[in-house]
């Protein structure tokens, strides 16, 4: 940490998350009220990902705002869970290019980390 360099300049947006693949720590994801952005060189470049025409991310229908955590599945770099402060998690399957809502009923605001657990291979 003596030294930092900005590898992502998101100008007028906040990022509220960066969560790293546990299994290919070279998938990286950030996200903030607008849109996901995702790195599969570490860092060095980033993909922007939302649904430009309502200008914002998360499953179609829903205004997903600001997440409140993030985290990539333990075996997959393209599946992300976010919780988000206008309620709910997502889920995506294609590395944040797409969501769904899994949590129907429930509104996010009150839970503050999400984690999955690896899967136990017998």
């Amino acid at each position: 940490g003596e030294s930092w360099a900005r590898v992502l300049d998101t100008m007028r947006s906040t990022n509220t998350v960066v969560t790293i693949s546990p299994s290919n720590p070279k998938a990286v994801y950030t996200g903030g009220e607008h849109a996901f952005y995702r790195s599969s060189d570490g860092g060095e470049t980033w993909q922007k990902l939302w649904r430009r025409a309502e200008h914002c991310w998360g499953p179609p229908g829903f205004r997903a705002g600001f997440p409140i955590s993030a985290v990539v599945h333990p075996d997959d770099p393209m599946t992300v869970f976010a919780n988000n402060y206008s309620g709910g998690v997502f889920k995506s399957t294609d590395g944040a290019e797409t969501w769904i809502d899994c949590s129907t009923g429930y509104t996010g605001a009150d839970l503050h980390h999400v984690v999955v657990p690896p899967i136990t291979r017998m």
